[in-house]
C-alpha cells in the first residue's frame, strides 16, 4: 500500500524502488498530471509571495479587496473564493494583523461590515501580483502561445461543467449551514490546509516522525 501511494505522488524512495520504475508523464493518467501541474505552480506561488509573509489563501483574499471599485463585504470575500464565511474571517482578521486592510461600516448598509484595501495593502497587492505573473510565465515556459490558448479553452471547459454538475448538486444547500456542499467541501480543505501547516516542520514532515516525505503533496490559499 504505502509503494502504491509513493508512485501515486511520483516519489519512489530508493528503498523500495530504483529511480528507473518512477512512473514517467506520458504513462500518467491526465487526472494524475493535473492534480502534479496544479500543487507545481501552488509551490512557485508560494515561493514567489514569501517575501511578503502571504499565505496562498490570504494573496487571493487581498487581491479581491483591491480589485472591487466599492468595498466588499466578509460574504463576497467568501462568495468569490468559494470558502465559507469563517474561513474568510480568518483570512481577512490575519490580513487586517499585518495592516493591509481595515474593516469600515458600509456605506450602504448599516448592519454590515465592508473590507477595504490600507495604502499598504494596495502596494503589498501591486508587488505580489507582480511576483506572482512572473511565477505563472515561468511555470508556462515551454508551451508556445497556441498550446497555451489550447490548454486555456481546455481547462475552461473542465472548470465550467465542475461548477455546473457541482451547483446542481448543491440543490440549494446554503453556505455554512452544515449539510455539506460545495462551500462546505472548501471550508474543510482549507481546515486541513491549516492543520496539516500547524503539525508539519520546515522539511515538510510531520514533528517526531522520521522517513521519507510521501510526495509533493500539500496545499490557496
Amino acid at each position: 500500500m504505502r509503494l502504491y501511494i509513493y508512485r501515486y505522488a511520483g516519489v519512489v524512495p530508493d528503498d523500495t524502488s530504483p529511480p528507473h520504475d518512477t512512473p514517467q508523464p506520458a504513462d500518467r493518467e491526465p487526472t494524475d498530471l493535473l492534480l502534479h501541474a496544479g500543487r507545481a505552480l501552488r509551490r512557485l506561488w508560494a515561493e514567489a509571495i514569501a517575501p511578503w509573509d502571504l499565505s496562498l489563501h490570504q494573496s487571493r483574499a487581498l487581491r479581491v479587496v483591491c480589485a472591487r471599485e466599492q468595498a466588499p463585504r466578509l460574504a463576497d470575500v467568501a462568495d468569490v473564493l468559494r470558502i465559507a464565511p469563517r474561513s474568510a474571517t480568518e483570512v481577512v482578521d490575519a490580513l487586517e494583523s499585518k495592516g493591509l486592510v481595515r474593516r469600515s461600516p458600509s456605506p450602504t448598509d448599516r448592519r454590515a461590515v465592508v473590507v477595504e484595501p490600507t495604502p499598504e495593502g494596495l502596494r503589498v497587492r501591486a508587488a505580489v501580483e507582480h511576483a506572482r505573473v512572473e511565477a505563472a510565465e515561468r511555470y508556462l515556459s515551454p508551451l508556445d502561445a497556441g498550446e497555451r490558448q489550447t490548454l486555456a479553452t481546455l481547462l475552461g471547459r473542465l472548470v465550467q461543467e465542475h461548477h455546473r454538475g457541482h451547483d446542481g448538486r448543491r440543490g440549494g444547500v446554503g453556505r455554512g449551514d452544515g449539510r455539506g456542499g460545495a462551500d462546505h467541501d472548501h471550508a474543510h480543505d482549507h481546515e486541513r490546509h491549516r492543520d496539516h501547516e500547524r503539525g508539519h516542520g520546515a522539511a515538510g514532515r510531520p514533528h517526531g516522525r522520521r522517513g521519507p516525505v510521501p510526495g509533493p503533496a500539500g496545499d490557496e490559499r
